[in-house]
């Protein structure tokens, strides 16, 4: 009896996500611990949740969107998908505090699923893209190409709200614009920052990444993006020094030359 189930799990999952023909490997395989845990391996990843915290239907949904981001990101930067077969690994949990991840690895932890789609595809930039030379290049685009693909929660107006959240906060006040410094800084890590630094770290970073994709092709910015001198192959590439290109943006979100010298953002 247990066999005949796994067998037609195997044909709904394979039905529904196929996407690369027939020789792709879509199976189900349930762990040691099958009154707990399942695991549901498809085209390019596989996905572990527990069946006493997320259905199979919630876990089939958040599995398909998963594998669709993979494909959309691939197309967005001309990448080849195949080589992501089999690659990454979602770990799919329940309520939790916890925030989302991507280890270098290809293991992906995402925490209050279903609640949390917009996380799905963050992560999943990272896990194809990799790592970066500096962080805001990571967050920037990972945060950017989520609202453009989620329309959650910065992008319903094709990007324009990016740019006016980020005006926003730069004219809110001092402890908005603490995080300014750290979109250009080397860092590798924000995690000893403030909630709200954070928060304004990512939004400043993907509206900055939005500006760049205006004025370079998705190609060109993942060369940037890979790149150990990121500030040299950005002017090579825009014919603009990497502050010059800094006035470029402030100036494109509404800012006014008064107001970026007044706040020292250059």
């Amino acid at each position: 009896m247990k066999k005949i189930i796994l067998l037609i799990i195997v044909f709904s999952c394979g039905f529904m996500f196929a996407q690369g023909g027939k020789n792709d490997p879509l199976f189900v395989v349930d762990t040691e611990n099958s009154d707990k845990d399942t695991i549901i391996k498809m085209i390019y990843a596989s996905y572990t949740f527990d069946k006493n915290d997320i259905t199979m239907d919630i876990a089939t949904e958040t599995i398909k969107y998963c594998e669709e981001a993979i494909v959309e990101i691939c197309n967005y930067f001309n990448l080849d998908e195949k080589q992501y077969h089999n690659v990454f690994r979602y770990y799919l949990l329940g309520p939790s505090n916890g925030l989302a991840s991507w280890e270098c690895d290809g293991e992906i932890t995402i925490y209050n699923v279903p609640d949390r789609k917009s996380s799905y595809y963050h992560e999943t930039v990272h896990g194809v893209l990799g790592d970066s030379s500096n962080l805001w290049l990571m967050e920037g685009i990972a945060d950017y190409l989520d609202d453009i693909n989620t329309k959650y929660p910065l992008n319903i107006k094709g990007g324009r709200a990016l740019d006016e959240i980020s005006k926003s906060y730069i004219l809110k006040g001092d402890k908005y614009r603490n995080s300014f410094p750290l979109i250009f800084d080397e860092k590798e890590s924000i995690d000893d920052a403030t909630e709200l630094t954070v928060q304004s770290f990512y939004l400043y970073s993907a509206s900055f990444v939005c500006y760049l994709l205006k004025i370079m092709s998705p190609q060109e910015f993942l060369e940037v993006y890979r790149s150990t001198d990121y500030k040299s192959d950005l002017k090579r590439i825009t014919g603009h020094s990497f502050k010059n290109l800094k006035y470029r943006w402030l100036k494109s979100i509404g800012l006014s030359i008064y107001q970026i010298l007044v706040y020292k953002l250059l």
